[in-house]
């Protein structure tokens, strides 16, 4: 599934540069709106869900970096690329203190340093993605073997259905199993020790 990026800058030349020079299905992006107006962008920020924003940091009211702080608040999982026609760094510095900012860059713009911090963010995402995938998954298996052994594995069937589920295809009269029990008598002196 690509991910959904807005675009926002109130210079309309570098908005259809960004539009049309990178190409962005084939880093995994989809443009999910392109923004001439601040205004439009923080309107759309407020009530929509998106991956990544790259915008402008100076803009009318509100400014690039208030749709920054905005962005942080209502959907602090996208994250954040900023680029401006100005070189002073204290921009970049006030930017990048908040956590989704991952990249500054300079009009005019390099597209080709653009798309490269573009593919780190995907990658970036991808891997989190993965990440709560396999928690995810360690968890529906770790409810599995606690239902195994308490008992709550109804039949033959529903046993079929838990090892399905967790990607097991070893058919239970083909797989081995043991069982321990452990009987602490002192269960808060046996965590104190752990």
């Amino acid at each position: 599934m690509p991910l959904k990026v807005i675009l926002v800058d109130d210079d309309s030349i570098s908005l259809l540069g960004l539009e049309k020079i990178i190409n962005w299905q084939e880093i995994g992006y989809e443009i999910a709106g392109i923004f001439s107006s601040s205004r439009d962008a923080a309107k759309y920020i407020e009530s929509h869900q998106f991956d990544v924003m790259i915008t402008d940091i100076c803009m009318p009211s509100p400014d690039g970096l208030e749709l920054v702080e905005m962005c942080s608040r209502v959907n602090p999982s996208a994250r954040i690329l900023l680029f401006s026609a100005y070189r002073d760094f204290e921009y970049a510095r006030k930017a990048l203190r908040y956590e989704n900012v991952v990249d500054y860059h300079t009009k005019p713009m390099d597209y080709k340093a653009v798309t490269a911090s573009l593919k780190k963010i995907a990658k970036s995402l991808t891997e989190k993605a993965s990440l709560f995938s396999s928690i995810a998954d360690t968890d529906t298996r770790m409810m599995f073997f606690s239902n195994l052994i308490c008992g709550n594995v109804s039949d033959r069937e529903d046993l079929d259905n838990h090892l399905q589920s967790i990607g097991v295809k070893i058919p239970p009269e083909k797989a081995s199993c043991t069982l321990v029990t452990i009987n602490i008598t002192d269960f808060s002196q046996f965590l104190n020790k752990a």
